[in-house]
């Protein structure tokens, strides 16, 4: 097996329609996909990985494909030229924004067999994206002006928060969205969600007839990967 740790979104981990491969795969496909979003390992690839038939293989990305979760594009003639693109809402390319040509596409056993700190420093890079992309759904869950959503990216990314800055970020919202500053004039000055992470607006204090509550959030999650490293996830 390959030396390099995958993160399974709770939305497919939990999905009991897909067999346990299938959910187990759509863990190496995300993990192995460059940053265009494309995976280039073949079936065979990841039959010798698993130690299983390439059926099986076959029917669990049909099975992903299906549901879903992987959509299959063909860059150059015949089987040898498929890429999987993940699809989840929390993997680090949706389908519509996938993009790559023949040009500058990877083997994937090139790819593989390469050199492996590089390889799982791009992992590690995509678990940070990941995190910090579903403790952002949540956030902008929770925020009541939907405008801008790059911008509001962009600052939450820089910002970085960890499980206790955004519980208090979450906590902080709870109170100022029934505030009459933000409830008058049908929300109209309510601040953009960017202006309120750059200008740190969760700091501010409730007025003394509110009382702040504290929101039921999902924790940060810890796992230890095949090398015995732990590792950090927000869903």
């Amino acid at each position: 097996m390959s030396d390099y740790y995958t993160i399974i979104p709770a939305q497919v981990r939990t999905d009991s329609s897909l067999s346990l491969l299938a959910r187990l795969l759509y863990g190496d496909i995300a993990a192995l996909a460059s940053d265009s979003g494309e995976c280039w390992a073949s079936n065979t690839f990841f039959a010798n990985e698993y130690r299983k038939d390439r059926t099986r293989v076959i029917a669990a990305i049909k099975e992903l494909i299906s549901a879903g979760y992987v959509r299959t594009e063909y860059r150059k003639p015949g089987n040898n030229g498929r890429v999987l693109i993940p699809c989840c809402e929390n993997a680090t390319t949706s389908c519509e924004n996938a993009t790559g040509s023949s040009e500058n596409a990877t083997d994937p056993l090139q790819k593989h067999n390469g050199t492996r700190r590089e390889n799982a420093t791009h992992n590690n890079k995509k678990t940070n994206k990941n995190e910090y992309t579903c403790a952002f759904a949540q956030f902008w869950k929770a925020y009541p002006k939907k405008q801008d959503k790059a911008k509001a990216q962009k600052a939450f990314d820089k910002l970085r928060p960890d499980q206790a800055l955004l519980d208090q970020i979450l906590a902080a919202l709870e109170w100022q969205t029934r505030s009459a500053d933000w409830t008058k004039d049908g929300g109209r000055f309510i601040p953009l969600a960017s202006t309120y992470i750059n200008g740190r607006r969760w700091e501010d204090e409730p007025p003394a007839n509110t009382t702040a509550t504290r929101p039921s959030v999902p924790k940060l999650k810890t796992f230890i990967d095949e090398n015995g490293n732990e590792v950090a996830q927000f869903c």
